[in-house]
């Protein structure tokens, strides 16, 4: 089974779905066949790459404080649950272009398991670290920590390479009418959203399964469009 993730490195939704995913996959008996892709999407894609205190960006975004407020602390309750630090009052929100960048090679060098990985250093490095994820020195550092070796990860970012295929697979989540993350596509024919809770992950690839063995019903009627939704 084929799960691509469109998500945003500096969405705490998207880390607190990716812990549970995970766990719905640690109980999952076919886990072994399932392959993660992640794929690019910009919360903010005119986000400058000079650091904004990610509180103060929310705040501004928001435009009420009070609710901004009480936002980010549902956040962090929910972040805690999954034994995520989220350390809002240090992340720095930048422009993730480059970051995206970098997941890209990850999966085209080195291929899903370290682009997971690569995906995890990021999210923890902003989320917890409060590292600087438009510089594109601490990119690679962040990078080889990951496990992704054997490349240039600086040379690579400054040049051009990679930008037109991140900037086409934004384009393909927009064609697909993506407009919140994460959003979890299965065999690109049944889509998810939202940070859903394990015990709804779970009960979504069991449907899935069944479905892709021919089981009928499940999601979409077991067919459907790239832009469905499946209920699990």
């Amino acid at each position: 089974m084929k799960i691509e993730i469109h998500a945003d490195l500096v969405c705490p939704w998207c880390y607190i779905g990716k812990r549970r995913l995970e766990k719905a996959l640690a109980a999952y008996p076919g886990a072994a066949d399932v392959e993660l892709t992640w794929w690019p999407y910009q919360l903010d894609p005119e986000a400058p790459n000079d650091p904004v205190p990610h509180e103060q960006a929310y705040a501004d975004k928001i435009g009420d404080p009070e609710r901004a407020a009480t936002t980010l602390a549902e956040m962090q309750s929910a972040a805690a649950g999954e034994q995520i630090d989220l350390r809002l009052d240090l992340a720095q929100r930048v422009n993730t272009f480059d970051a995206h960048r970098v997941v890209a090679l990850a999966l085209a060098e080195a291929g899903s398991e370290v682009q997971h990985r690569v995906v995890e250093r990021l999210m923890r490095a902003y989320f917890t670290e409060g590292r600087n994820l438009a510089d594109r020195a601490e990119l690679a550092a962040l990078a080889a920590e990951a496990g992704l070796t054997g490349v240039d990860v600086q040379a690579h970012l400054a040049s051009t390479a990679g930008t037109d295929d991140v900037r086409a697979q934004l384009g393909e989540g927009r064609a697909l009418g993506l407009d919140s993350v994460p959003t979890y596509v299965f065999e690109r024919r049944w889509a998810v959203s939202g940070a859903q809770s394990p015990e709804t992950m779970g009960q979504v690839l069991m449907t899935i399964e069944t479905a892709m063995l021919g089981g009928g019903g499940g999601c979409c009627g077991g067919g459907g469009g790239g832009g469905c939704a499946c209920s699990a």
